[in-house]
């Protein structure tokens, strides 16, 4: 099939670079959704490759229906990925910490627990502003 060629092409050009791939099937089948993710986010080296057991031609093609919805589902990616990279900088600790003294204003009852971190746990805890007990 065209797509799986291009994703082993895709796939080798990029090499190690971390990237992946969200693929969506859709029709106007009246037994299935509309659009229907076959998988979303996935790293390109374990991506789905397309076969009979996965796809299947039917009915007509809602294709604006299929580009905003494969949109979407990208976007939330992106915004997730974005997220991690924004905690694992330096400043995620305080980005961490004012989440945290938000939700316990909020009433919520935050334990850090951590075993065998010593002083680096007793500092976490200090940097999250908990309680360091």
């Amino acid at each position: 099939m065209g797509y799986n060629t291009f994703l082993n092409k895709l796939q080798a050009e990029l090499g190690q670079t971390p990237s992946y791939v969200s693929t969506l099937l859709f029709d106007q089948s009246k037994s299935r959704p509309l659009v229907r993710p076959l998988e979303i986010g996935q790293p390109i080296a374990r991506a789905v490759r397309l076969s009979t057991a996965t796809y299947s031609l039917n009915g007509m093609t809602p294709l604006y229906n299929a580009i905003a919805e494969t949109i979407r589902a990208t976007n939330e990616v992106v915004a997730r990925e974005k997220a991690t990279r924004d905690f694992a900088e330096k400043s995620g600790c305080q980005k961490v910490a004012a989440m945290l003294e938000e939700r316990k204003k909020r009433g919520w009852q935050i334990v850090f627990l951590a075993a065998d971190l010593g002083m680096q746990g007793y500092q976490m805890s200090i940097g999250l502003s908990l309680d360091a007990e």
